[in-house]
């Protein structure tokens, strides 16, 4: 065999143990990955509650325990966890719910453009006067880097915004146990006029 030809054996060699190398990393990381659902999958919500300490654990539990599927109800904690499915209303319920033994209020950003009924919504919490956002889409989720309410308005392109409590102004106050939708019925004593409390993004 030439030296031309050894070397080149040799490179194809090295490739193939790299990417065997890269395919036993990506099935280990696949692996851990199903573990760690399975892992919360056994634990009932209250243990889930008690165990996630930081916005980055509470990330990843929405990010990838939660199955995106639009909902025409809104559901508590307890049904998230159990069913594993939600859209960006959930999301926000369930990073509200998760950290909220761990010092970080229930709030959340709704967002809307104008003439628009629906619009999108993510949990919201500050660290070091910065705001972080967690939500159902990977675009959602930002480290605590924004300066206002406004700027993470901006950032995901609508008009205006409304900074909300869950448990407070439409939600019902049981918000992690219930069975019951979240949002008040039409005609129940409780629900208030939202649109009231929205602004609006600067040009």
């Amino acid at each position: 065999m030439s030296i031309g030809n050894y070397f080149k054996k040799a490179a194809y060699i090295g490739l193939a143990g790299a990417v065997l190398c890269v395919g036993w990393d990506l099935a280990r990381d696949i692996s851990k990955h199903f573990e760690k659902i399975n892992h919360y999958r056994n634990m009932s919500y209250q243990e889930v509650i008690a165990e996630i300490d930081t916005p980055q654990e509470a990330e990843w539990y929405v990010r990838n325990y939660i199955i995106p599927k639009e909902k025409i109800r809104m559901d508590s904690f307890r049904l998230i966890h159990q069913n594993r499915v939600g859209d960006c209303a959930e999301a926000t319920v369930a990073a509200a719910a998760l950290l909220s033994d761990d010092g970080f209020p229930p709030t959340y950003l709704d967002m809307r453009n104008e003439n628009q009924e629906v619009g999108h919504a993510v949990f919201v919490y500050q660290s070091n006067g910065k705001w972080g956002t967690i939500g159902i889409n990977s675009s959602d989720n930002q480290s605590p880097r924004f300066n206002s309410l406004e700027e993470i308005a901006r950032h995901h392109g609508f008009e205006k915004y409304r900074l909300g409590t869950i448990g407070e102004g439409g939600i019902i106050l049981d918000w992690i146990t219930t069975g019951r939708d979240l949002v008040f019925s039409e005609g129940e004593e409780a629900r208030i006029d939202l649109e009231a409390g929205y602004k609006r993004v600067s040009k």
